[in-house]
């Protein structure tokens, strides 16, 4: 009995001496690094080029086609849509959405505006709807970043698109989590042009966002004060006010403020537009059995620029000559079809 006791103690020992050194035993880990997988990319469409968005002008938050020729309006939805690709298998889940930055300009700013949107959001799609606040801008541009709700890294590339009109891809700027104010903004990129990489614009073409709270009219100008001579008369709305030779007119546009008066320019609380637009100017109706001719009048004909608008704005028009003389009579600037030159016609602008 004691030689089998211990035989099996001995190979008791044995069995636990094997086991301390089996390969079984050991184990280890990476020293500091976790796993790391692929940054996500943004792709206008699955399998498309990296990199790039598609902005959709549409009637509703989906993107539902407009089939109307015409400016982008107030009530019209700009839909961003896109796929968002990571090799790994990590996920957006609401993840991108709250990364947009909007940014708009208007003629003659240097500068981008931010403008704040509410967004609506689904698989893919982020929309906002174009509000008053968008009425004159000729450039909208935003930003998005690239990213997952988890992995490592989660995110990837800003992408900067500073008109959506342009057929040019996103620019690409780094991500910097220590930088939560800028994010590569738009106003980095200086007059550098880049549209979302593709679109889907329908006949809606490019040009100041239209409202129908953007308002235009004709008032005389003070070219000795460089002022409207009286912005409470506007010629285009007034049964009495008569428009004569000599007479210099200036259009302005406004988007007309709720508190105001409809459809009368409140110098005081409406924001004036007028520096975001072209104007054409036209003698418009019949008289003596001669039809005014549809064609724009000319800086020939009295047409100008005021100070400080746009080149080539045209705001500026005057009846006739400014100082009529032996050679120079105010009818000779009109057609010689006319009666009596510009007389018996009424005047009409609009923008272009």
């Amino acid at each position: 009995m004691k030689y089998l006791t211990i035989k099996k103690i001995a190979f008791g020992l044995f069995l636990a001496v094997y086991a301390t050194n089996s390969v079984f035993a050991a184990q280890t880990a990476t020293a500091s690094k976790a796993i790391q997988g692929n940054a996500p990319v943004l792709r206008w469409e699955a399998g498309k080029t990296d990199h790039t968005v598609n902005v959709v002008i549409g009637s509703d938050a989906a993107g539902t086609s407009i089939n109307e020729a015409r400016n982008l309006k107030v009530g019209d939805y700009i839909v961003i849509k896109y796929d968002l690709y990571d090799v790994d298998g990590d996920l957006d889940n609401g993840t991108v959405a709250p990364t947009l930055k909007v940014f708009v300009k208007k003629p003659g700013e240097t500068a981008w505006s931010a403008q704040r949107v509410t967004a609506e959001t689904a698989d893919g799609r982020i929309s906002f709807k174009i509000t008053d606040d968008f009425a004159g801008v000729t450039k909208i541009g935003f930003q998005l970043l690239e990213t997952t709700q988890y992995g490592d890294p989660a995110v990837n590339q800003w992408l900067a698109v500073t008109d959506i009109w342009e057929s040019t891809a996103p620019k690409q700027v780094a991500y910097d989590k220590n930088d939560e104010t800028n994010h590569g903004a738009l106003t980095d990129l200086g007059d550098d042009l880049h549209g979302p990489g593709h679109q889907d614009f329908g006949s809606i073409t490019k040009g100041p966002v239209e409202s129908s709270n953007v308002k235009i009219g004709i008032f005389k100008y003070d070219t000795r004060s460089n002022a409207l001579a009286d912005p409470l008369v506007d010629y285009s709305r007034s049964s009495t006010a008569i428009p004569k030779y000599g007479d210099v007119f200036k259009a302005i546009v406004w988007l007309e403020d709720n508190r105001g008066t409809t459809d009368k320019y409140d110098l005081n609380i409406d924001t004036d537009l007028s520096s975001n637009y072209k104007y054409e100017w036209k003698l418009t109706g019949t008289y003596q059995t001669v039809a005014a001719a549809d064609v724009a009048l000319t800086s020939a004909q009295g047409v100008s620029t005021s100070q400080g608008a746009p080149t080539d704005s045209n705001d500026l028009i005057r009846l006739g000559v400014e100082q009529p003389s032996s050679s120079s009579k105010h009818n000779n600037m009109y057609p010689s079809d006319y009666k009596a030159g510009a007389q018996g016609y009424k005047l009409k602008v609009s923008t272009k």
